[in-house]
């Protein structure tokens, strides 16, 4: 029921190629050779490829999606592939094979960001304009976090003169400029802003309760080449939203991101050499008033690091990261922090077909308890040429912070907490195995894969807004401890060329957790636990049309439902039944775009969308509540859902680029 108080406060693709050494061993021989060759294969046109363990979003694959009252985003791609997981719709967060959304490392060219979703979660911070491509992988080796990594990549080309792209939907409008100074520099900059309110500020409604929103995006970027061997970066994001609503509890909420960064790539003679230092704040300060009572419930999460990367040859590869921590929970002091890890990585040839991977790591947290851990991970790979790839992973990681809080959504009110005075740090051990395949010159391909992991030091807070208004509140007393595991199946079968693209996708998982509740230990589902999403993708071009088409069908989450009430001093008091045992209703949805070019460049033109086709009602929780339907002369209560109804929505957008 942690939710309904929330809704109070803001309601490895693998595109196989031949072998490039013959099969004969006596072709070999010194006196062959070969003066050139030439390899065919299937152009991906799709824009989704896999290199060196991660999937590869390229940015262009965003413009032909479906849009959300005209929007793009960077990051929707991603929640089609198998593994990453919504626990609703409407959730700001992302899982990747059953962690957490705390568990990712989610970051703009290496730096870590925080609370990256506006609109509650239906799109992120990151305009697509703006990025060359997303990368993802399903676990990480080098970062202290327990699950995958997202990685939004900006272009790194110089124009050769000004250039841009501008897009204007129904909710919001944002541009991209790009400026060239001389010859081995250049600015980037995107703006967006929403004028939501303008449009449909008598329509927007959570429950019957009209609500205002709006957001403001701000990116600057800029490359300088310092020579043949030197490169110069900077990155700056700035950016937030604000939320008022008045449930005869009056909210007002606003949240936002600030980072900065300069980067530094060198390459010598045999090696190259990346170091980068970083700012990174996201900050949330939620009003509550009602009758003559007023209370402001702040909090924020501030980072300062530096990262350094040392490649050298023969697969040899080193880092160091440090970070500088501040946490400030929600009616908590704040607390600071030092975070750091050095790891080292050699990638080793076992057999013709065999390779070893290597990755050692050591790091820590010092603050008022300070802890130190060993990661290490091994990773074995298997080239079988045309019959594809085979990957097993096996590792542990260390977390040393905690995101927690009042839903189970990750709406702007969660909160973060270093490990040390509320916990020690989380940890994992997992396995994962992997396969991939391509098909007739790479035209297709097949992706399977299963991963166990199991969880330690795991936390929730079990409090609720209520308890953020007494004066004598303390975080410690709402704060259970316990562990979990994440097991799962992951399927893929992608078409990456051709006028016909697109792929379908299965997963199966499991993400258990363990804690005390109510004076007993008992694993339940974990509140984004979906055992089954089947998730389909498609594109389709042909002249001055691109159609394409997204279909999700999916497990309902759990939620801990009432079982009885009573009244008591004229107050309705709900007895719960045990936590996270039942499940909301399964969630389907069926999108559909249409873009349609001006001109032969395809530079210009209009995008139709259709956002939940099949006008899928998806239910954000239940409540009791009292029923005014009924003309009886008693009260007459219900135990009903509460939705935000978007029913389906038609969109319309205006896109340039030059």
């Amino acid at each position: 029921m942690r939710v309904i108080a929330v809704i109070l406060i803001i309601s490895n693709l693998f595109a196989g190629q031949d072998s490039l050494f013959p099969s004969d061993p006596d072709s070999l021989l010194s006196e062959n050779r070969i003066d050139s060759a030439i390899v065919i294969s299937k152009r991906n046109s799709s824009g989704l490829l896999e290199i060196s363990g991660a999937v590869v979003m390229e940015s262009s694959l965003n413009s032909a999606l479906p849009r959300f009252f005209g929007s793009t985003d960077a990051l929707r791609g991603a929640r089609y592939l198998p593994g990453v997981q919504l626990s609703s719709i409407y959730d700001s967060g992302i899982h990747i094979d059953g962690c957490e959304n705390s568990h990712n490392s989610l970051s703009l060219n290496g730096v870590p960001v925080y609370g990256a979703q506006h609109f509650l979660g239906l799109f992120s911070i990151f305009p697509p304009s703006h990025f060359s491509k997303m990368t993802l992988k399903h676990s990480t080796a080098l970062e202290n976090r327990l699950g995958g990594e997202i990685s939004m990549v900006t272009r790194d080309s110089i124009p050769c003169r000004v250039g841009g792209e501008f897009d204007i939907g129904i909710i919001e409008a944002d541009g991209t400029l790009a400026i060239p100074i001389g010859r081995n520099s250049a600015i980037f900059t995107t703006f967006r802003r929403s004028f939501l309110n303008l449009l449909f500020g008598n329509q927007l409604k959570i429950d019957n309760n009209p609500f205002t929103y709006g957001l403001t995006d701000v990116i600057i970027g800029g490359i300088f080449r310092v020579g043949k061997n030197d490169r110069l970066q900077f990155d700056f994001y700035g950016g937030g939203d604000f939320f008022n609503c008045n449930f005869g509890t009056n909210i007002n909420d606003s949240w936002g991101n600030t980072v900065g960064a300069i980067s530094w790539d060198h390459i010598f003679n045999s090696a190259s050499l990346s170091q980068k230092l970083y700012f990174s704040k996201y900050s949330n300060s939620l009003g509550i008033s009602f009758l003559n009572f007023k209370k402001d419930i702040p909090s924020s999460i501030s980072d300062a690091g530096y990262k350094a990367a040392l490649t050298c040859g023969k697969g040899l590869s080193s880092g160091l990261n440090l970070v500088w921590l501040r946490s400030c929970p929600q009616l908590s002091p704040q607390s600071d922090s030092f975070e750091g890890n050095l790891w080292i990585r050699k990638e080793h040839n076992l057999l013709p077909r065999l390779d070893l991977n290597i990755t050692l790591k050591g790091d820590c947290i010092v603050n008022s308890g300070s802890h130190f851990g060993f990661s290490p991970e091994l990773e074995f790979l298997v080239n079988m040429s045309r019959a594809g790839k085979i990957s097993l992973k096996a590792g542990m990681n260390h977390q040393y912070i905690f995101q927690t809080g009042l839903s189970d959504i990750n709406l702007p009110v969660e909160f973060w907490l270093p490990a040390g005075e509320y916990s020690k740090p989380q940890r994992s051990m997992g396995v994962d195995l992997n396969y991939n395949v391509g098909l007739l010159d790479g035209m297709f391909s097949v992706s399977a894969g299963g991963y166990f992991k199991a969880l330690s030091n795991q936390m929730e807070y079990d409090g609720h807004l209520l308890d953020l208004t007494d004066s004598n509140f303390k975080l410690s007393e709402h704060l259970l401890h316990g562990s979990g595991t994440n097991c799962g199946v992951n399927l893929m079968f992608h078409k990456n060329s051709g006028k016909l693209t697109g792929w379908l996708s299965y997963s199966y998982s499991r993400a258990r957790r363990t804690f005390a509740r109510n004076g007993s230990q008992k694993a339940y589902p974990a509140s984004h636990d979906r055992p089954h999403e089947f998730k389909a993708l498609a594109s389709y071009r042909t002249g001055r049309w691109e159609f394409s088409g997204t279909f999700f069908l999916a497990s309902g989450t759990p939620f801990t439902p009432v079982k009885a009430f009573c009244f008591i001093s004229n107050r309705l008091i709900s007895i719960f039944d045990e936590y996270n045992s039942s499940r909301m209703p399964s969630t389907v949805r069926f999108d559909l775009s249409a873009n349609f070019y001006l001109n032969p460049a395809m530079t210009r033109g209009f995008n139709l969308s259709l956002y939940n086709v099949n006008c899928g009602r998806d239910i954000l929780c239940y409540r009791m509540s009292k029923d005014y339907s009924t003309d009886s002369s008693t009260d007459v209560y219900s135990y009903s859902p509460v939705y935000i109804d978007l029913k389906c929505i038609p969109s319309v957008s205006f896109f340039i680029k030059f």
